[in-house]
């Protein structure tokens, strides 16, 4: 879910990248704007966290802890503003998704999912294919993307060493492994819990009186994920021509399931079917999430232990990313850009004002995490939204979605890294085929904006 890791810098890079941020931010702080103090502040706090999140000076969620202090001593906010979204209702839904994704791996009920879309497709090599990568965007669906890419990967790389081929020699290789990790991507934005940043959207747009539910945002992310793992199927299958007829099949587990798994997958079955039907019984998403936080605890499926492999630094930057949108909404500084980048889209038909936003969101987070340029995007397309006559909803859904659709380079999401670092890739093999998919994802974003949405 997160976006990618973290990469080791030398300190000089360090040191440069720090001075570089408070410079900028300072700059920002000192220069006349035209606006209130408060929000040139925060606008000053955006910029130096937003270049620390950019270039990784820092751990993501470290940058993300900074920004409640920053915003307490110069932006005017009080404490309790800074620290609430570190458990806001959206926070705890991730948490219970996280919970559910590790009762899901340890009981190994993941590589019975695997199993099933495998089976069903085939051993041809473009359906194996395809059976991977449909079993891939499933899994993203409730356990994070770079788990469900560490899963499948060897299942992968065990059908291809079976079937005689050579890494870098062999184009079904590098099929395999970048269809693992493009529909590990795709199929994070499936559901609410697949990937922060449609949190992160729907957090903001409820501020502004918008819900949108499990259900909702399924309805208008799914079809979308459908076909994109498609795109991304037919751009490989037609790029890397198979070198052979049939595929050797690893064997995946076929025994009974036995008492933990059966209760992760009744827990399962509960938690997700009330998720998407909350707009029928009214009960919290967040709410809902703690039932797997409880049962799976409750019926050993999850030992104490297994608390410290919950993504805490996934939800410490969510928290810091909605601290940092909420003040950027509070002190109207959303507004202020929002009216000058508006300004530029003006009068332009709404069907490339929504392309220019997809391939500006894409752009912007083939540098930044994910959760981050949705923290930042966000606030400021749902009143850019307003001022331009387009539905908030339909902005912000767009900005939640299309920020996860960078392929192009390895550190652009970390199931592109894992793929990447199976060794059976080069860099040009992804640039290759990620360019064409991410612009076939910027160009559907855009049309299901302006025509369907």
């Amino acid at each position: 879910m997160n976006k990618r890791k973290p990469r080791v810098q030398t300190n000089w890079k360090r040191v440069v990248s720090i001075i570089i941020a408070a410079v900028i931010g300072l700059a920002a702080y000192l220069y006349p704007l035209g606006i209130e103090q408060p929000a040139q502040a925060v606008m000053a706090i955006m910029l130096f966290c937003g270049i620390l999140w950019f270039t990784e000076a820092f751990p993501l969620w470290v940058t993300a802890l900074m920004v409640p202090p920053l915003l307490v001593v110069g932006g005017g906010i009080t404490p309790k503003e800074a620290y609430y979204p570190f458990f806001d209702p959206i926070i705890a839904l991730l948490l219970g998704g996280f919970v559910l994704a590790l009762g899901i791996q340890n009981t190994g009920l993941d590589r019975r999912i695997a199993g099933v879309f495998v089976r069903a497709f085939g051993n041809k090599p473009r359906m194996y294919l395809l059976g991977l990568m449909s079993a891939t965007a499933f899994l993203s669906f409730w356990i994070s993307n770079t788990a469900s890419a560490l899963l499948m990967i060897p299942i992968g790389i065990a059908a291809v060493t079976a079937s005689g081929l050579v890494p870098m020699k062999s184009e079904y290789c590098k099929t395999v492994m970048l269809g693992i990790g493009y529909s590990a991507t795709i199929g994070g934005v499936g559901t609410l819990i697949g990937t922060p940043p449609n949190l992160i959207a729907v957090r903001f747009l409820a501020e502004s009186g918008i819900k949108v539910g499990f259900l909702d945002w399924m309805m208008h992310a799914m079809p979308l994920v459908i076909i994109m793992v498609g795109v991304a199927w037919a751009v490989l299958s037609f790029q890397h021509k198979p070198e052979i007829d049939q595929v050797k099949v690893p064997k995946l587990d076929g025994r009974k399931l036995n008492n933990k798994q059966k209760a992760t997958l009744g827990i399962f079955a509960l938690t997700a079917l009330l998720w998407m039907t909350d707009g029928f019984h009214g009960v919290h998403n967040s709410v809902i999430a703690m039932i797997p936080v409880i049962g799976l605890y409750a019926f050993g499926v999850l030992k104490k232990d297994d608390l410290r492999n919950i993504k805490w630094s996934v939800l410490i930057l969510v928290g810091g990313g909605l601290t940092l949108g909420s003040a950027i909404h509070a002190t109207g500084l959303d507004a202020f850009i929002a009216s000058n980048l508006s300004g530029i889209l003006m009068g332009q038909p709404e069907f490339s004002m929504f392309l220019i936003i997809a391939l500006f969101s894409i752009a912007f987070t083939a540098f930044v995490a994910n959760t981050a340029g949705a923290a930042i995007l966000v606030p400021i397309g749902i009143p850019m939204a307003s001022m331009l006559g387009i539905n908030p909803m339909i902005m912000a859904v767009l900005i939640g979605i299309v920020v996860s659709f960078d392929f192009i380079v390895p550190v652009g999401t970390p199931p592109n890294a894992i793929a990447y670092g199976t060794g059976y890739i080069r860099v040009k093999d992804m640039l290759k085929s990620g360019i064409v998919i991410s612009l076939i994802g910027a160009l559907l974003v855009a049309i299901f904006a302006a025509f369907i949405w």
